[in-house]
């Protein structure tokens, strides 16, 4: 059911029937949950996101998405998630880094597939990322997964600009 309201609303922001979501206070509010969520973390968060970012996307699509990304930085980061939002030619770029202890390349792919957890002592069901991908793609966009050279874990969500 979720999978085809997704379809149903991607069409209708296809159409260009979807009011405009504003990035920035989306990234805010799932920021100031996951703080609340996370309080015994204690972590740095830096949040960067211009303020201009839009797309004509349902709200709560771009909650999904995000808030899938964001919440697996604050699950895994040490001490700090970084998290920046800019335009670049037709993409937004959504980018969420955390110095955690990343992911082995060879289970780089596996980890976006539905149900997949890679290590079962941290809560979660295993579906965020591939729910945050599907959504993603139902828009056109995409996700990516890179390990940080210094350590961590950055995650990229890339949105197609509204046009207009």
């Amino acid at each position: 059911i979720k999978h085809h309201l997704g379809r149903a609303r991607a069409g209708v922001s296809a159409a260009g029937l979807a009011p405009a979501t504003q990035l920035r206070p989306c990234v805010g509010d799932i920021v100031a949950m996951m703080q609340k969520l996370y309080v015994d973390r204690h972590l740095l968060i830096t949040s960067d996101v211009e303020r201009t970012l839009s797309v004509a996307w349902a709200p709560e699509d771009v909650d999904e998405i995000l808030g899938a990304m964001i919440d697996n930085a604050f699950k895994w980061a040490k001490s700090s998630v970084r998290i920046n939002g800019r335009a670049d030619g037709g993409e937004i770029a959504i980018v969420i880094e955390d110095d955690g202890p990343g992911i082995n390349s060879d289970d780089m792919t596996e980890v976006m597939n539905p149900g997949v957890r890679l290590d079962e002592t941290v809560p979660g069901d295993g579906f965020g990322l591939s729910i945050a991908r599907e959504v993603c793609e139902l828009y056109g966009g995409r996700v990516t997964l890179i390990n940080l050279p210094e350590g961590g874990l950055s995650a990229t969500v890339v949105l197609p600009k509204t046009p207009g």
